[in-house]
């Protein structure tokens, strides 16, 4: 175990180092242009970044609750998540995954909009996604503090955002608002695929059965932390990322090619609960 530990924490760090690296090139380099393209890199990243938040919540991004507590708490910050409120939202989810008592059922109820334009408004749809969560009960009553805390930091946060992009609007457009954009258009897909042609579950029908594996080029998944690879996290949800890969093979259930998943996507519409 704890050359597992090491290796995993050796994996998060690289990972977390590499957002910090892009971040900071963005702000260092001169050219819009280069700069423009890093941003579009970052926008990448915070998909991994939500998946490393994911990954926290079951104490799997680092072998140390504590690091989990800390990287998790900043990490969902940075993507305007409630990390307490977030991990009992996701519990919830784990153990009620596509039964009416699923928590994800609130965001894709009603008919919605046509693929394009809810590709087009994906990061208007994350910003709901992110306020239902703030809005989810199912903290428990000790843990409310925390959630409460988190809630003032978030409060801060997007004050202080508000604040510098007033001051300096070039610089945060690109270090911020076009990655955070460009990280609701492709992890909207990515959202899109995991439970794509559900149904909703008859008691005792096992989760995995509505759940997709995207497949995605090798490059795109590692930047992703193998959030693409979903059905692997409902069959062994504390499986580290590094190693999701490994889990994929063995568990030797077919993937979804994400080719076949964007044509679907845009001929069948939107996932909505119940339906697709």
């Amino acid at each position: 175990m704890k050359s597992r530990g090491i290796s995993v924490d050796l994996a998060s760090t690289l990972f977390v180092l590499a957002l910090v690296g892009v971040a900071t090139a963005i702000v260092l380099v001169s050219s819009t242009a280069v700069a423009a393209s890093l941003s579009v890199l970052l926008g990448l990243l915070l998909v991994g970044a939500l998946e490393a938040v994911h990954q926290a919540t079951h104490n799997s991004l680092f072998s140390s609750r504590a690091a989990n507590r800390g990287v998790g708490t900043a990490l969902a910050m940075l993507l305007l998540i409630n990390f307490v409120r977030y991990r009992a939202f996701h519990a919830h989810h784990h153990a009620h995954t596509a039964t009416p008592n699923d928590p994800e059922r609130v965001l894709y109820e009603g008919e919605g909009q046509g693929p394009r334009v809810a590709w087009l408004l994906a990061p208007v749809f994350y910003l709901g996604f992110a306020l239902a969560i703030e809005r989810s009960p199912y903290v428990a009553m000790r843990l409310r503090g925390q959630a409460r805390l988190n809630r003032v930091l978030l409060i801060l946060f997007a004050a202080a955002l508000i604040g510098l992009t007033v001051w300096q609007p070039r610089t945060l457009g690109l270090l911020y608002w076009l990655p955070l954009a460009c990280f609701g258009w492709f992890d909207y897909l990515l959202n899109q695929a995991e439970h794509y042609g559900m149904r909703e579950l008859a008691p005792g029908e096992d989760p995995a059965d509505v759940t997709n594996n995207l497949l995605l080029p090798a490059p795109l998944s590692w930047l992703f932390l193998h959030r693409n690879l979903h059905r692997v996290h409902h069959v062994q949800p504390r499986t580290p990322w590094h190693l999701t890969t490994r889990a994929y093979r063995a568990q030797g259930a077919p993937g979804l090619r994400f080719g076949d998943f964007f044509s679907r996507f845009f001929a069948e519409g939107p996932r909505r609960w119940g339906v697709r």
